[in-house]
């Protein structure tokens, strides 16, 4: 809500706030949400975007299966594997 400024003001800050700590709590759609930021944001961390996406994918998030596939298909902040991509691509496939 404070994102998109839905229900409250809109105020960026005060939503990765909460996207932290509901991510610390294990919530796998706010770490999802926090790979994004990491992986889009300014600055951009394709590490600590690959390390939230894997407790999100850990935890059945397709999206963020998809994604984590993505990032080891390219080598962006870990070491470009082609085998574990796959892995991802045919979990969030079947």
């Amino acid at each position: 809500m404070y994102e998109l400024g839905q229900g409250a003001p809109q105020h960026y800050a005060q939503a990765l706030y909460r996207y932290l700590r509901a991510g610390k709590q294990a919530n796998a759609g706010a770490q999802y949400e926090l790979g994004e930021r990491s992986r889009s944001g300014l600055p951009r961390d394709q590490t600590q975007a690959a390390a939230w996406y894997s407790k999100a994918a850990d935890q059945g998030h397709p999206v963020a299966q998809y994604n984590l596939g993505v990032i080891y298909e390219r080598g962006q902040g870990v070491t470009q594997d082609y085998p574990r991509a796959d892995v991802w691509f045919n979990l969030v496939a079947s």
